[in-house]
């Protein structure tokens, strides 16, 4: 098939307003990003029966994740200094709202900002509740998928 033929058909799929996607093959992506889970600790004193149901979960769903259990102190001060700077890392953060309030202080963003250039991180404090419902187990789930599909 000659270029204009693609062409020719990519402008038909868009006329019929069809999206095309082209799935990536032998990708290397996947082994250059750590994916992590940090609970802190208090929330699995709270709620350990979900955090364990959900962890054996994304451990069938995801291999290589790593989980650490943090308290609050160590949740602030992570940094790149603790990990491997060369490699990028995600983080999921199930944390109390304690926790993001002292991390988007200046001073606590900045440095996050600065001295983890190569991480992302996602808080999530659902878990503070005490009353735990499908849709807040849901929304957790879709958080770590978000980890796991990130590229």
């Amino acid at each position: 098939m000659s270029k204009s033929d693609y062409h020719d058909k990519i402008k038909l799929l868009e006329a019929l307003d069809i999206d095309l996607w082209v799935n990536k093959k032998n990708s290397q992506i996947d082994n250059t990003i750590a994916r992590n889970i940090i609970i802190q600790d208090f929330i699995y004193e709270k709620q350990p029966e979900i955090i364990d149901n959900f962890l054996v979960a994304a451990k069938k769903s995801l291999k290589d994740v790593e989980v650490s259990y943090l308290n609050f102190e160590k949740i602030i001060n992570l940094t790149t200094t603790e990990l491997n700077s060369s490699v990028k890392s995600i983080f999921l953060i199930i944390c109390n709202d304690d926790v993001v309030r002292r991390i988007t202080t200046s001073k606590f963003k900045d440095k996050y900002i600065k001295e983890t250039k190569n991480n992302r991180y996602m808080f999530n404090t659902l878990l503070v509740s005490d009353k735990i419902t499908n849709e807040i187990k849901k929304a957790i789930w879709e958080d770590f998928l978000q980890i796991k599909d990130y590229e």
